[in-house]
């Protein structure tokens, strides 16, 4: 399958970004992520501080895991063809972007 090549998982997120106009929802943009795999911790998190996470929302009282967010920001200046960004146009329908290197 591999035919002898080592290959990394990469996992891709969509955040959907909405502005509220009277109770309603109205698609502003898409940020899409590639997440590196964990075989790349040492480039993307090589300290507790320099890392792409940032601490999530959890309850400690209700006994959650502990939880980490992706800082798109953070992750942008490692690698910016990572997160790429899609502004929509509610009128026209359509989504607008440029691939980010």
């Amino acid at each position: 399958m591999g035919r002898g090549k080592n290959y990394l998982t990469t996992t891709c997120l969509v955040h959907f970004m909405y502005d509220d106009i009277r109770f309603e929802h109205h698609l502003r943009g898409i940020t899409i992520a590639a997440i590196p795999n964990g075989r790349l911790q040492d480039r993307y998190n090589p300290t507790v501080d320099e890392g792409i996470g940032l601490v999530g929302r959890n309850a400690p009282s209700l006994d959650e895991d502990f939880r980490v967010r992706v800082s798109f920001s953070r992750l942008r200046l490692r690698a910016a063809w990572r997160v790429q960004t899609l502004n929509y146009d509610e009128i026209t329908q359509e989504c607008t972007g440029s691939w980010q290197l």
